[in-house]
């Protein structure tokens, strides 16, 4: 009985570390707006803006956006994030970057102007790393 409950544990361990192991995601300045999620999924072949990057991510899924070095002018709106921290979905700086230097700046820098924009209750459980 004792070695049934240790398999059992075990297992459960197992799925619940295969059920949130989600996808990852490139963006760089060489990149392609044009390029799919699934391509997206490859370095060599990465989306160009941030923007475009963050419509590869799905809500609960814990899945991963990897921006390469440089400098992106645009806005960081409302991520899908996740439904818990087991799942949570981060952004972050590229760390195979030798020069690892992610910028995110504003168009125009005013007071109205927004880099970071968290404004619903999907974009909750959002792991923001090396920007």
């Amino acid at each position: 009985m004792k070695i049934f409950i240790i398999a059992l544990f075990l297992l459960c361990v197992i799925f619940s570390a295969v059920a949130y192991a989600g996808n990852t995601y490139y963006v760089a300045k060489t990149g392609s707006d044009s390029n799919n999620c699934t391509t997206a999924q490859t370095i060599g072949t990465p989306k160009l803006t941030i923007a475009s990057g963050l419509t590869c991510l799905v809500a609960g899924n814990g899945d991963i956006l990897n921006i390469r070095s440089g400098t992106y002018v645009e806005t960081i709106s409302n991520p899908a994030g996740g439904t818990s921290w087991a799942n949570a979905a981060t952004i972050q700086g590229y760390s195979g970057d030798t020069a690892l230097s992610v910028i995110v700046r504003p168009a125009n820098a005013t007071a109205t102007t927004d880099v970071l924009a968290l404004k619903r209750s999907s974009s909750s459980y959002i792991i923001f790393s090396n920007l």
